[in-house]
C-alpha cells in the first residue's frame, strides 16, 4: 500500500496524475504588443508554453511576434537568451538592432537532424537561461510536445513552433494554436486551440501603423496611363 502511495505521489508532482476534485487554473498571459490581438485574447500571449502557429514564411510573423519578445526582454533587463533552431533562411541582424534588440543575446542554433533540433529547444527552455525558442518544424508527437510544455514551466519561457502547413489528423496539447495568411494591413489571424478559452473568430491585425512601409494603403494607384494631345485630321477633296 505505501509503494502505491509513493508512487501516486512522484505522479502528482512531474504532473503525469490529474484529479477530479483539481480546478483548472487559468493561464498567466502577457501582452504581445497588439492591442487588438491582446483584446481579443483576454491579455494576449501565454507567459509560459508553447504556442503553434502555422505560417508561411516572410509575411511578417517575426514582426507580429518582436513586439513581444522586446517587451519581454526590457523586463528581464536584457539578461535572456533569444533562441532562433533552424530558421529557414538568414537572421537579418539590422532588424534586430534597429528594434534596440542587443543581438548579442541572440542564439542561433542548426542541427541536421529533427531529434536533436527538439532536445536542443528543450534544454534550452528549460534551462532558465532564455526567455523564448523558435523552432522551425512541421512535424511532432505528442509526447515532445508535453516534453516541450514541462521544460517551458521549469525553465517559465516561451516556445513558438514555426509550422508551414498544419499537421493533419492530430491535435497537440500546445498551449496556443493559431494560424497567420498575409493580409493588406498586415495578418488575418484564426485562433484553432486556446487552453482553458474557447476558439475565436478569425480576425485582421492591422500593423500599418506599427510597420507602414511594409502594409498596402488602401489609396487608388496613380495612373499609369498616358495621353497623347490630339489632332484634327482634315478630309481630302
Amino acid at each position: 500500500m505505501s509503494d502505491l502511495i509513493n508512487l501516486v505521489d512522484v505522479l502528482q508532482q512531474k504532473r503525469l496524475l490529474w484529479q477530479g476534485r483539481e480546478q483548472p487554473s487559468s493561464p498567466v498571459l502577457a501582452s504581445s504588443g497588439y492591442a487588438v490581438f491582446d483584446e481579443k485574447l483576454a491579455g494576449g500571449f501565454p507567459e509560459t508554453g508553447v504556442v503553434s502557429i502555422e505560417s508561411q514564411v516572410g509575411i511578417g510573423e517575426l514582426r507580429f511576434l518582436s513586439s513581444r519578445i522586446l517587451k519581454e526582454q526590457s523586463k528581464n533587463n536584457d539578461t535572456r537568451l533569444l533562441v532562433f533552431i533552424n530558421p529557414p533562411g538568414v537572421l537579418c541582424a539590422e532588424f534586430f538592432h534597429h528594434q534596440n534588440f542587443d543581438v548579442s543575446k541572440i542564439l542561433l542554433i542548426q542541427p541536421k537532424q529533427k531529434n536533436d533540433a527538439l532536445w536542443a529547444a528543450e534544454q534550452c527552455l528549460k534551462s532558465g537561461a532564455c526567455d523564448a525558442v523558435l523552432l522551425w518544424q512541421n512535424q511532432f508527437e505528442v509526447h515532445q510536445i508535453k516534453r516541450l510544455q514541462l521544460a517551458c514551466e521549469e525553465g517559465k519561457s516561451l516556445q513558438f513552433l514555426m509550422q508551414t502547413k498544419a499537421q493533419s489528423g492530430l491535435s497537440l496539447p500546445v498551449s496556443l494554436s493559431m494560424c497567420l495568411t498575409a493580409s493588406p494591413q498586415g495578418l488575418n489571424v484564426r485562433i484553432n486551440k486556446r487552453k482553458g478559452a474557447w476558439d475565436l473568430p478569425a480576425f485582421t491585425l492591422d500593423m500599418s501603423q506599427y510597420w507602414p512601409t511594409f502594409s498596402l494603403t488602401q489609396q487608388k494607384p496613380a495612373s499609369n496611363v498616358i495621353r497623347f494631345p490630339q489632332t484634327q485630321h482634315r478630309q481630302g477633296l
